[in-house]
This record gives structure tokens, sequence and C-alpha cells, in this order.
């Protein structure tokens, strides 16, 4: 369950593609509805990572089953969204993935 707009909303963690940080907020991205929340990203990635969600990118967490491949600058996800790829998470996303 997540709070955005004073509602709560029950949202399933495997339908998440992404989440996107702006300062102290986030935004679930679902393939239906976009839900910004108070929190920061960190507190995101320290509860959800143990799910399968990994940083990619200083200001985005993808849920790794949803990525198809990646290269030097980007993670491509199974839909056809292109993500950035931070420098400082290649080694980790590699190291995840295999």
């Amino acid at each position: 369950m997540f709070k955005s707009n004073y509602v709560m909303h029950k949202v399933l963690l495997d339908e998440v593609r992404w989440v996107q940080g702006f300062g102290e907020y986030i935004i679930l991205v679902t393939p239906l509805k976009k839900y910004m929340i108070l929190e920061r990203m960190s507190n995101f990635e320290e509860k959800f990572q143990n799910l399968g969600f990994i940083r990619i990118h200083k200001s985005y967490i993808v849920l790794s089953s949803h990525i198809s491949s990646y290269d030097a600058a980007h993670v491509y996800l199974k839909d056809g969204e292109k993500l950035p790829l931070g420098r400082t998470y290649k080694n980790s996303l590699k190291a995840y993935l295999n």
C-alpha cells in the first residue's frame, strides 16, 4: 500500500516497471498509472531490494524481472522502454543479472 495524493493505493510490486526519484519524492511507474509518493529513493531501495529491485542510476530503480538487456549507457525493458544506466551502477547490475 502506498499513499499518493492523500489516498492509499494498492500497488502490486511485480507491476512496478521502475521507480524514478525526484528529491524527497519517488514516482512508481506501472503499465496503467504513475504514483507520486513522498519517500526517498534510498528508503525504497532499502525496503525492496530483496524483492528484485535494483538501482541502475542515481534516479532510477527497476524491477530486475522487467529487464531485457543493457548496454554501456542504457537498460532496456521488456515493454520497450529505455532507462539510463549510471556508470557507478553498471558493475552491480552486471553482477546481479549474472
